[in-house]
């Protein structure tokens, strides 16, 4: 990747890209704790604020209930 001299550069970052990606894509938080080998859900919560409108959006989904 031609990053080897990059003092900012951290593998961490590409698992936090990745996470946050997939995330905003409409992944579930259950799933995104398997792809990243989480043993624990709590690890992988730091990644919820990234999707705010999740709530809304649930929302939404049981108004078409009411239609």
């Amino acid at each position: 990747m031609g990053l080897e001299h990059d003092k900012e550069f951290v593998l961490h970052a590409l698992r936090h890209t990745c996470a946050s990606r997939l995330l905003n894509k409409g992944v579930d938080i259950v799933t995104i704790r398997d792809w990243l080998g989480h043993a624990d859900i709590s690890t992988t919560m730091i990644y919820a604020h990234l999707a705010p409108n999740k709530l809304a959006h649930a929302a939404a989904i049981l108004d078409t209930y009411n239609e």
